[in-house]
C-alpha cells in the first residue's frame, strides 16, 4: 500500500514483508514500491509549507526576498515566509523623522507651521522640520521697529536715538 516499502523480499517459499514508511525520515506513494523514499529536507533560503508524511513528502518553497522599496515585517523561519512591506512614502506636508530600513519602516512626522508670531529660522527638508522662533519684541520705551517682522525674517529693533545736551526731540 502507499506509505510502505519493502523490508524483506519475497522468495518460492516467503512472501515479501511490508513495513511503513515513518513519515519523518521517509515516505512513499506508490503501491508496492521497494523502498522508503528520503524525506526533502528545506535548503535554508526555503520554509516547509506543507509537512511530511508517510505517504507525502515535505513541501518546501523558497523565501521572498524584500527588495529596497521594502522592509522585513516578519522575519523568515522553517515554517513561514518572510513578509516584505512597502516603505511608507511622507507626503509634500511631512518630513522623514526615521529612515526606512531594512527592517523598519520609515516614520513620517507632520511638519511644524509657524504661528503668526513666529519666523521661519530654517526651511523644512526632506529628513528635518522646520524651525520657528518667536518674533522679538521691541521696548518702545527705549527702541523703535526699524524693519516690521516677515514669515522669513524677524523684526528689528533699534536703540531710540538719545539726544545730546542742548538738542531736542523733532
Amino acid at each position: 500500500p502507499i506509505g510502505e516499502g519493502m523490508s524483506a523480499a519475497g522468495s518460492a517459499t516467503a512472501d515479501r514483508q511490508c513495513a511503513a514508511c515513518d513519515g519523518v525520515t521517509q515516505w512513499q506513494d506508490v503501491t508496492g514500491a521497494y523502498h522508503c523514499k528520503p524525506i526533502t529536507v528545506c535548503a535554508v533560503q526555503q520554509y516547509e509549507v506543507a509537512p511530511p508524511t508517510a505517504s507525502s513528502d515535505r513541501i518546501c518553497h523558497t523565501h521572498a526576498i524584500c527588495d529596497n522599496t521594502q522592509w522585513e515585517k516578519q522575519a523568515a523561519s522553517a515554517t513561514q515566509d518572510r513578509v516584505c512591506t512597502a516603505h511608507t512614502m511622507c507626503q509634500g506636508t511631512e518630513w522623514e523623522s526615521v529612515a526606512a530600513g531594512t527592517h523598519n519602516d520609515r516614520t513620517c512626522t507632520p511638519l511644524t507651521t509657524c504661528a503668526a508670531q513666529e519666523w521661519e529660522t530654517r526651511a523644512a527638508g526632506d529628513s528635518h522640520d522646520r524651525v520657528c522662533q518667536a518674533h522679538t519684541t521691541c521696548d518702545f520705551s527705549t527702541q523703535w521697529e526699524q524693519k516690521q517682522p516677515g514669515t522669513h525674517h524677524d523684526r528689528i529693533c533699534t536703540p531710540l536715538t538719545t539726544c545730546a545736551r542742548g538738542m531736542r526731540q523733532s
